[in-house]
């Protein structure tokens, strides 16, 4: 699978791109058709261009979405998507929404792309290839320091915590976990702090484009985000481009 997505990777991101444009589109049509869950009826749709998509390009229907959770993962190799990260930033008319999936191959992300509608940006990593926004190689040369991003008008307590903590002195908010962390990789931030439940496809997608930059993905507990061993983590979440930040948060959280 993993050469298959190398021969194809440009036109599977260019369509994915047009997912993407889609959402931007057809953004003020969007109506929930699930109070309980918060799901609308673009999430549904994209969710199912997002799998067609796959099948199109990948032949293949082994695909964990948010759209229908399974309380199982598959054995070894799949794909894994969140059709629209950031559902409620959408339908409240925010910018800060994104597309997220990876492939997995023994457990482990080795393909992840993130699409930003907003942002018009195609940000993907294959395992030990480095990463590319729209098609361009990407790379860090100066990681920018002392800026933290989170969800809130202005930092809550816990954020406050960590920001004292790291000698952070600029905060930017934003919605999705897929605009926070992306963020993260286009040097416009240097931590994210979350002490929170996430799900696999909140986490791994963004994990390998990281890693793939240099940067760190913990939990509280201090495991790195590595191999997919379940759906949900309970233990909260750090990504920063500093090793010692992450060594800080941890001793303040042991």
């Amino acid at each position: 699978m993993l050469n298959q997505i190398l021969r194809k990777r440009k036109k599977f991101e260019y369509e994915i791109n047009k997912i993407g444009n889609y959402i931007l589109e057809k953004k003020k049509k969007i109506r929930i058709i699930n109070k309980k869950k918060f799901q609308t009826n673009l999430d549904i749709i994209v969710d199912r261009k997002i799998k067609k998509l796959i099948f199109d390009f990948f032949n293949t229907r082994k695909v964990i979405s948010e759209e229908n959770k399974s309380n199982k993962l598959p054995k070894k190799n799949y794909w894994l998507i969140d059709p629209i990260d950031g559902t409620r930033s959408l339908y409240g008319g925010y910018k800060t929404y994104g597309i997220q999936l990876c492939y997995v191959l023994n457990n482990k992300p080795v393909y992840s792309l993130i699409n930003l509608p907003t942002m018009k940006k195609n940000i993907s990593a294959i395992i030990n290839k480095g990463v590319k926004i729209n098609g361009k190689k990407f790379i860090i040369k100066n990681s920018v320091k002392n800026t933290i991003v989170d969800n809130y008008p202005k930092p809550n307590f816990e954020c406050k915590k960590v920001m004292e903590a790291c000698k952070i002195i600029k905060y930017i908010e934003a919605g999705s976990f897929a605009y926070k962390s992306m963020l993260i990789a286009l040097n416009k931030a240097s931590l994210l702090f979350k002490n929170v439940q996430f799900y696999a496809w909140d986490v791994f997608p963004q994990s390998l484009i990281n890693k793939e930059l240099g940067n760190f993905t913990f939990d509280l507990k201090g495991n790195e985000f590595v191999a997919i061993k379940r759906l949900s983590y309970r233990d909260g979440l750090i990504i920063s481009n500093s090793k010692n930040n992450i060594k800080k948060i941890l001793q303040l959280y042991k």
